[in-house]
């Protein structure tokens, strides 16, 4: 029955790909599971993203988060170079949207609050096991601050804080480039006075 199910499910974004819809395919880097994302075009400009995680050793696939985004990005995935940690944005948690999940248990590891910002692969060291993600200041939405995540034992560390002109869309902080060899990080961000600022970063 649930392999059944599987099947159906595959089917299902097959043919919802077919008609126009898009899918995307985060693979984990042993290959046993994978992210596959269904995006369409709904009212208003906006766009709906399904994301449903397929285990192909359990023969099993389930829903992972939803988002309805206008000029937003689509939530963020990334896998551990282990593959025992899916790292995604859960938009549906207000509080808590950054998840670290267990795929095998189909469990929430750690959850934290955040964003994570673009480009979306310039936010995740791979090879440190280390997750940038930016957070409002509660007193004053114009400061972002810069994060890392340790995704294995779950420690944050804060890398800065940056007074930005505010702008929803150009005022937040991004990684132009990621350096996981020097651990540097090239960030852009737009300033008070709405001027385009660039610095570099040791982390």
């Amino acid at each position: 029955m649930l392999k059944n199910h599987v099947i159906l499910t595959l089917l299902t974004l097959s043919g919802l790909s077919a008609t126009g819809q898009f899918i995307d395919h985060f693979t984990s880097p042993d290959k046993q599971f994978e992210v596959m994302v269904r995006s369409k075009g709904v009212s208003d400009s906006n766009t709906e993203w399904v994301y449903f995680l397929v285990d192909h050793g359990g023969s099993d696939t389930l829903l992972l988060t939803t988002a309805i985004t206008h000029d937003d990005p689509q939530p963020a995935v990334f896998w551990d170079q282990s593959s025992a940690r899916l790292i995604f944005e859960d938009r549906r948690d207000r509080l808590h949207p950054i998840k670290v999940y267990d795929p095998t248990n189909k469990t929430t590891l750690f959850s934290t609050s955040g964003f994570i910002g673009r480009p979306m692969a310039h936010f995740f060291d791979a090879s440190n096991d280390l997750l940038f993600f930016l957070r409002h200041d509660s007193n004053d939405w114009r400061i972002y601050t810069l994060l890392a995540l340790d995704v294995q034992s779950y420690q944050i560390t804060t890398i800065q804080s940056f007074h930005t002109s505010g702008d929803p869309y150009t005022g937040a902080p991004g990684i132009e480039r990621l350096d996981t060899l020097q651990r540097t990080l090239t960030i852009t961000f737009e300033d008070k006075a709405f001027r385009r600022n660039t610095t570099d970063l040791h982390y």
